[in-house]
């Protein structure tokens, strides 16, 4: 029996998330490759996802995915795999903007345009998920939200959810199958 096999008929219970994002979308290479300049970068993420999405399969688990928009704008096809493998669609913005480097009206307009690109992907399920890039929901970004379904991953819901409210609550996109 591996590590961290179950015993018996009992299953151990673990959770993933993943952050659907290219190699060249991090905040580290930021200095080095430029938002303007990722159009001209290798796109691997798709190959990095299949492979993991067969893991998930073979093994029967399910993840959520903090999809960011500009690789649902792109990839829309893999995002609706993702989804059609059972996996949960949430949102990671659109070009990973830090939430301590931006306005909350440019976190906004982010968000919208995230929201949207994942939506024109054709997924079935609203995105309720969110996760703040390089995880930059801390003290100075950080406000108790109250009274929604939406959590920034894995930690409880924060400061900027207000603002995916407001926002899916003027958008109401047809998820019609």
């Amino acid at each position: 029996m591996g590590a961290g096999a179950g015993t018996g008929s009992k299953r151990m219970k673990n959770a993933i998330s993943i952050d659907l994002e290219d190699w060249f979308c991090v905040h580290n290479l930021a200095g080095v490759i430029k938002l303007r300049d990722w159009d001209s970068c290798e796109l691997r993420v798709r190959e990095s996802t299949e492979r993991l999405l067969s893991l998930f399969a073979q093994n029967q688990t399910h993840a959520t995915f903090f999809v960011l928009g500009w690789v649902a704008e792109r990839l829309p096809d893999l995002i609706r795999k993702v989804e059609a493998g059972g996996h949960e669609i949430a949102v990671h913005g659109y070009n990973h903007l830090l939430l301590t480097e931006i306005t909350p009206q440019e976190f906004e307009e982010d968000l919208a345009k995230a929201l949207e690109a994942i939506e024109k992907c054709g997924v079935k399920a609203r995105p309720i998920g969110f996760r703040a890039p390089s995880f930059t929901v801390v003290e100075k970004t950080k406000r108790e939200f109250t009274g929604s379904n939406y959590y920034e991953g894995p930690t409880p819901a924060q400061r900027h959810f207000d603002a995916l409210k407001r926002i899916l609550d003027r958008q109401e996109p047809d998820y019609a199958s």
